[in-house]
Parts: C-alpha cells; sequence; structure tokens
C-alpha cells in the first residue's frame, strides 16, 4: 500500500507566466484510470453541422503580424462577427479552422447553451496539456516571453498545449463561436497571476476555470491528471473561497459580471460502476459507503469518484467537514492509497461547496 501525501503547488509565479495551479497528491504509484469525458462518440457526428457564427456579418481580420491577426479575430468574434481572412493570415485562419472542426466534432446541433459549455470544459481540460515545459524554463531563469504560443489560442488549439491564458482564450473563443456570451477574467490564485472565464447562461453568470478542472497530481515517473468540475459554473463567492485556494479578481474586469449563485453540476451527474448508474450529490453516510462499496466491488473498473457532499447538518466549508465518513469509506476498500490526515496523506482534491475527487485505485 502506497502512501498519498495532498500537496498545492502553484505553476505560476509571475504575471508573465500566465498561470495555473497544480493540485494533487504526491503518490508513489500508477496513475488512477479516469472516467470519460462528457463528450459525444465519433459515430455520433452530426452529418452537417451547423456553426452560430456561419450566419454572423463578416468583419475581416486586420493586424502587421501573427500576434496582432489572431488577437484581432479573437475580439472580432467576441463582438458578434464572422471573421475573414486574407492570404497573408495563415496561422490565424488555421486556429479558427481548428475551432470550427473541435466544435463540429463535440456539438450536436441540438444542444442546449449548457451542453456546448459543458462539452467545451471537457474537451479543453481533456485533451490540452498544461506547458510543464514553459514553467521549468521560468524556474530554470530562462527568457519567457509572452509571444510563446501557449499564452495564446494557437498554443491551445494548435499545439495543444497552454498555460492559463491560453486556456481561459481558448475556452472564451470556442464559446463565442456558438454564440455564447463569454469573458476572460484575469486576477490571482493564492496570490499567483491566473486567468478563468466567465460565460452566461440563462441570463446569469457563472465563473469556469478550465485549467484548475485538469487536476494534477504527481507520481513516481512524472505527473498525470484528473478531469474534474470542482470550478465549473461557479459563483463569485465560492471562487474566492480561502479554505481551497483563494481566486481573487483583478480591478479590470468587467463590473456588470457578477456571478451570484453555483450552477449545481453534481445534482444531475452520475458515475457508472458496472452498470448501475450512482447520482454525483451525495446527501448522507450511507450513500458515500455504497459507493465506495461498489468500487470495491468492481474490481478496479473505477479509480476515480467525483462527488458533492450535501449532508444535512455538516457546513461543507468547514476544514474538518466529513473527515470522518470518508475516513470510514475509505477503510471499507483496499485502496491503494493511505487515508492519515495526521502525517498528511489525503488520497483526494478537495474544492468548495463540499466537491471531493477521490483516488482509490491505481
Amino acid at each position: 500500500m502506497q502512501a498519498v501525501r495532498r500537496i498545492k503547488a502553484c505553476l505560476c509565479a509571475a504575471a508573465i507566466f500566465g498561470c495555473a495551479l497544480l493540485t494533487g497528491c504526491s503518490l508513489f504509484s500508477k496513475p488512477t484510470p479516469d472516467l470519460p469525458a462528457h463528450l459525444i462518440a465519433e459515430s455520433e457526428v452530426e452529418a452537417q453541422p451547423i456553426r452560430a457564427v456561419s450566419a454572423r456579418e463578416p468583419k475581416a481580420v486586420t493586424g502587421e503580424g501573427k500576434r496582432e491577426q489572431i488577437d484581432a479575430m479573437l475580439e472580432i468574434v467576441a463582438e458578434g462577427y464572422r471573421p475573414t481572412f486574407d492570404e497573408a493570415m495563415a496561422t490565424a485562419q488555421q486556429v479558427y479552422d481548428k475551432a470550427i472542426a473541435i466544435l463540429d466534432r463535440y456539438m450536436l446541433n441540438d444542444f442546449s447553451e449548457y451542453e456546448r459549455v459543458h462539452a467545451i470544459h471537457d474537451y479543453l481540460a481533456s485533451t490540452v496539456a498544461y506547458d510543464i515545459a514553459l514553467y521549468e524554463k521560468y524556474l530554470a531563469h530562462e527568457d519567457v516571453t509572452d509571444e510563446h504560443p501557449s499564452f495564446h489560442l494557437e498554443g491551445a488549439l494548435l499545439e495543444g498545449n497552454a498555460v492559463c491564458d491560453g486556456f481561459s482564450k481558448a475556452f472564451m473563443f470556442l464559446c463565442n463561436l456558438e454564440g455564447i456570451a463569454c469573458v476572460r477574467i484575469t486576477g490571482a490564485f493564492d496570490a499567483q497571476a491566473h486567468a478563468w472565464n466567465k460565460v452566461r447562461l440563462e441570463n446569469r453568470w457563472y465563473n469556469v476555470d478550465v485549467t484548475m478542472d485538469k487536476g494534477y497530481y504527481s507520481i513516481r515517473k512524472g505527473t498525470t491528471f484528473v478531469l474534474h468540475h470542482g470550478y465549473f459554473l461557479r459563483s463569485d463567492r465560492s471562487m474566492t473561497a480561502g479554505l481551497f485556494g483563494r481566486h481573487t479578481f483583478g480591478r479590470d474586469n468587467p463590473s456588470d459580471e457578477e456571478a451570484n449563485e453555483d450552477y449545481d453540476y453534481y445534482a444531475t451527474a452520475h458515475t457508472d460502476i458496472d452498470g448501475v448508474s450512482y447520482g454525483s450529490l451525495v446527501t448522507s453516510k450511507r450513500q458515500l459507503l455504497d459507493i465506495f462499496a461498489a468500487v470495491k466491488a468492481s474490481k478496479r473498473a473505477v479509480g476515480k469518484l467525483e462527488l458533492r457532499l450535501s449532508i444535512a447538518g455538516v457546513n461543507a466549508d468547514s476544514s474538518s467537514a466529513f473527515a470522518s465518513m470518508i475516513e470510514e469509506a475509505y477503510k471499507s476498500v483496499k485502496s491503494d492509497f493511505v487515508y492519515d490526515p495526521e502525517r498528511g496523506y489525503l488520497p483526494y482534491l478537495r474544492y468548495p461547496n463540499g466537491v471531493f475527487v477521490f483516488l482509490i485505485y491505481k
């Protein structure tokens, strides 16, 4: 049995780095298998996909170089236009074409706005890598220019590599192409420069932090990650909750886009274990123990559980909330990870409002 120690290491020590948070467990085992993202299968792809941007009034992209042209394209789409390109704008055109191809692949024509936002979130979090090499250059005091692709759309969409600047720009761009209002938010996480998004659904604004929802943890031969939704459609209050790490909003962000409530993703989410569906909203200790028991009986079919614990009489924002029932749950399974709070071995990721990502089997 291997010990797991919870760590929280920030990957953004300067504003130029664009920023991200690696949150997870330092473990000495193989990575846990992740549950699949909520994305459509290739067999479901629309024969004639419909993109909202296609029906918009055209507006020409301008700019002297690649950087200016891509930034102009991002702004044009945010303003509600369809960008057009000349022959000298090959990279900007390539980024645009790739974005449309992603949407054509993962969107159904009858998707709701929520389903589109969910698919964009899961696509980026599960397919775009965090650019650790860029951070290592920063740590080695090598020059890190803000022209690096990982800070921009081309890094996230063409190269599959980004830091939080790239993730937040890509999320905004894809949402705006679908006609969904979305803005980029800058600020900090635990005093380190950071960027994320706000998106409007049903006339309400919510925070989305794709970078943070790619939850990393270290393993013997490197790092791996688990896709989760701890910062998906969150209120301003949840983002600034100090117990789990604090987002701080910068002064230059829009002032009329307050996010006053959480969208309860976990109320309708579920986990399938051996063909049985278990709700991701846990309202009793018995329910939590039953889910762990199902994982144990599944013979290692599931390695990650993403659940929100909401139990009457328990303050989810307390540092000790749910501690005893989680310990009982872990002791009920033959886990590869040690549950030992006194030594700091906690094999889970924790987020606001009782959201936990439990690591169980290797």
